[in-house]
């Protein structure tokens, strides 16, 4: 039938444009991410900070940062994508089913029908299954809370505060494997106000060579290696 072709084509362009949509803002929140890394470090980095510290911040804590940043974007697309499909495709079936009522459906209505049909239990299934929105909000609560401190330290332009930092900085790191552990159940922005300083810590990096305010994994042993 005409008509069924017609439908299906509009629904394959508001999909195709969904799609494009989500992708675009996707690549734009990992662009922005990499904006503010660079932003923190250009701030950081002057503050007169040892190389230890220097190395933890960037290969620790702004890695770390880039990092969610880049799967928050991607966990939004995807979250956003298959919840738009999979509403899309719930909307447009009653369409199809009711063009399947005649007394001889075409195979195009009948093909278009299941296909929707199919599309519409991966995107669902998939949104069960991953938790692309928990992953997202964990991954956008850790964003949050680490640019959050690091600028109130820039602010505060104090380095002798570095220890506070540093142990923040990890209790950040834990509640986030913590909340994936759990599930996704368990907000990280909330958890790390009550969390501070209840776990065994390596010592702040604040020199060049091992010891006891050594880096992580400056002794040969491995340093915490970020979510």
């Amino acid at each position: 039938m005409a008509s069924s072709s017609i439908i299906a084509v509009a629904v394959g362009c508001v999909v195709a444009a969904g799609s494009a949509g989500l992708i675009r803002a996707s690549v734009q929140g990992k662009r922005r991410g990499a904006e503010s890394v660079a932003a923190l470090w250009a701030a950081l980095e002057p503050m007169g900070h040892t190389p230890a510290q220097l190395s933890y911040l960037r290969d620790s804590v702004l890695d770390s940062y880039d990092r969610a940043s880049s799967r928050s974007g991607v966990n939004v697309g995807l979250f956003f994508g298959c919840t738009f499909v999979a509403r899309i495709g719930t909307l447009a079936l009653p369409v199809f089913a009711s063009l399947n009522l005649g007394q001889d459906p075409s195979s195009t209505v009948r093909i278009t029908t299941f296909v929707i049909s199919l599309v519409v239990a991966v995107a669902s299934g998939a949104l069960q299954v991953f938790r692309f929105g928990s992953q997202w909000r964990i991954q956008d609560d850790f964003q949050a809370a680490v640019e959050r401190h690091l600028w109130r330290y820039v602010f505060d332009g104090d380095v002798s505060t570095f220890g506070s930092l540093y142990e923040r900085m990890e209790d950040l790191r834990d509640l986030r494997r913590r909340a994936y552990a759990s599930g996704f159940g368990e907000s990280l922005d909330v958890a790390t106000h009550d969390d501070a300083g209840q776990r065994d810590r390596s010592p702040a990096p604040q020199g060049d060579r091992a010891g006891p305010h050594a880096a992580p994994g400056a002794d040969g042993g491995e340093r915490p290696d970020p979510v």
